[in-house]
């Protein structure tokens, strides 16, 4: 067994011990199913063997000692054989301090803001080997609160099998969605959820039809608050099979989330070529600079005026595509998020 292993390690063909590293998710969909199935799949690559485990039907949301002794028996057993334990989130980083506290090397991805910084969630963050941070705004607020050992890793862009995709020409792209070239397309997709604005993007569009009658507004995803769906001009749609048609058909991506500490469908619409509307919250001011390779709105008063403006600049907006492309093709690299993450799961190992 490797020094500091959580079980004992599997022997490898060639009689070499394999670093083996248990990811623990509590979303099986969206963002965190894309990035981190890609992730796992890229670590072969490094020498990794990394199994991700959807959580969420037996890491509940609920904390408190009866919940918490339960479920630390259930992270016990589910790192039998792992050398190391890497908690995606919050809830997952409080299951992992129940179950190992310092005693055995695990480490946690703070993916959002924070939504409680209270003591004792600070108190169980610092029992982890390392806390990864996906931007410096996270790292920041995390460090405001005395969180110890943080890094920034910042995560890549999981391409698709095919890649022409990121690169389909925008009348393709329409037609595949079954969208007329004429219209001036807004683009909004995740999970449909109080955190993440989908709803105040409704409201915007609203007002900006009345103003912009060729506007359309293309909202993908699945979640508890769902936008209304009968509003004229707005096109509500479950996940669809690739982002990326959406993406590269919009003349404008809005990401409307209040919490999020990296977007992935905004990297992923700048890799794509397509202009980015951030809120001025949480990690998107780390992924986009203001009118340079990214727009910003401050607040769900200015949104529709911020998308109006950034529709009638067309030269602005495709010289912001353009960098913001550069800038995510430069800095979102899936390949270097998976060594990245590969020195950082070979340190806590020991290897």
């Amino acid at each position: 067994m490797r020094a500091g292993s959580i079980g004992p390690d599997l022997p490898t063909s060639d009689g070499q011990q394999e670093l083996r590293v248990l990811i623990l998710r509590r979303q099986a969909f969206g963002a965190a199913q894309t990035l981190l199935d890609a992730l796992a799949t890229g670590l072969v690559e490094e020498g990794i063997d990394a199994v991700v485990d959807d959580a969420e039907s037996w890491i509940p949301n609920k904390t408190g000692w009866s919940v918490d002794k339960g479920v630390s028996k259930a992270v016990k057993q589910a790192a039998r054989g792992f050398d190391v334990v890497h908690a995606w989130g919050y809830r997952a980083a409080w299951a992992c301090a129940e179950a190992f506290y310092v005693r055995s090397p695990w480490l946690y991805t703070a993916y959002e803001m924070p939504r409680t910084t209270q003591s004792e969630l600070v108190d169980r963050l610092n029992s982890a080997h390392r806390g990864l941070c996906p931007t410096t705004a996270v790292k920041q607020e995390l460090e405001a609160v005395d969180a110890l050992n943080l890094e920034v890793v910042t995560p890549g862009v999981p391409l698709p099998m095919d890649p022409t995709l990121p690169q389909m020409p925008r009348l393709a792209a329409r037609q595949q969605l079954d969208i007329r070239d004429d219209v001036k397309l807004i683009a909004g997709l995740g999970r449909f959820e109080p955190d993440k604005g989908f709803d105040d993007l409704a409201g915007a569009f609203e007002r900006l039809r009345q103003r912009v009658p060729s506007a359309r507004l293309l909202l993908s995803g699945t979640g508890s608050q769902p936008p209304p769906i009968h509003q004229e001009g707005m096109d509500v749609r479950g996940p669809l099979p690739s982002v990326w048609p959406a993406l590269c058909a919009a003349d404008l991506v809005v990401v409307p989330g209040r919490r999020n500490g990296f977007s992935l469908v905004g990297a992923e619409a700048m890799w794509a070529g397509a202009p980015v509307l951030f809120r001025e919250s949480g990690g998107h001011m780390d992924m986009a600079d203001e009118g340079s390779t990214g727009f910003f709105f401050k607040d769900d008063y200015d949104l529709a005026d911020k998308i109006e403006q950034a529709l009638e600049l067309e030269s602005t907006r495709n010289s912001v595509a353009y960098a913001g492309q550069l800038r995510a093709q430069a800095r979102f690299q899936m390949a270097r998020f998976c060594k990245d993450m590969a020195r950082v799961y070979r340190e806590l190992a020991g290897a």
